[in-house]
């Protein structure tokens, strides 16, 4: 599989509503400019720390002045206080019986491009909720959490993935954007069923799906 999925979570908003872009894209070398883009680049090492930090128990501030693995990147105090911020919106939700971290999923039985890599999601088993979390460590553009299609596509995958359509009632979405300024503040929610999540999987996001793969329409 390639690294990213043309028809992953983070790209939603746009094939969903231009099927075409898929296809008028193909051929384009993703990682090649990817690896020339400072935004790219500070983002992925952002969310690398947010990651170590959790499994770690350390704190972002004794990173200061290092640099990301594998990247030129330094981590400064802008960034650690911002992956904070991330950290603390996870740590007061309480524990959960199941989390995962950075967790890559693939659910060839919804489509073959189905796959992708969560942030954080936590499962309480006993309350039947799962909640999942999309850190944004840029600051250009906020981004709204209610009916957010890469959420939802993200949930959808932990349910599918590990079996869990029958074990939650309520999904619990979260954006957490330090940096960009909202109205709903850097940390911001929504809940939905599982029965209406399902229902927009089935009738919405697999259809779009099988469009983008195969259209050449687009939307001016």
């Amino acid at each position: 599989m390639e690294t990213h999925s043309p028809l992953g979570a983070s790209g939603a908003v746009r094939w969903m509503t231009c099927a075409g872009s898929v296809s008028l894209s193909r051929g384009v070398k993703e990682d090649e400019w990817l690896a020339d883009d400072t935004y790219s680049s500070v983002g992925t090492v952002a969310h690398s720390l947010a990651a170590e930090c959790l499994i770690t128990g350390e704190e972002p501030w004794t990173r200061i002045g290092s640099k990301g693995d594998n990247s030129e990147v330094i981590i400064d105090k802008d960034m650690a206080d911002a992956v904070q911020v991330y950290l603390s919106a996870i740590n007061s939700c309480g524990p959960g019986t199941r989390t995962w971290i950075e967790y890559g999923f693939h659910c060839p039985s919804l489509h073959d491009l189905f796959y992708g890599t969560v942030d954080f999601a936590r499962l309480d088993e006993a309350a039947r909720v799962l909640e999942v979390n999309d850190y944004k460590h840029g600051a250009g553009i906020a981004v709204d959490v209610q009916g957010n299609p890469q959420c939802m596509y993200y949930a959808c995958g932990i349910l599918e993935a590990n079996d869990l359509w029958g074990a939650v009632d309520v999904v619990r979405l979260g954006i957490i954007q330090p940096r960009g300024f909202h109205y709903d503040g850097p940390m911001r929610y929504w809940s939905i069923t599982t029965i209406l999540l399902r229902r927009w999987l089935d009738d919405v996001l697999i259809p779009a799906m099988r469009k983008a793969l195969n259209s050449d329409e687009t939307k001016s």
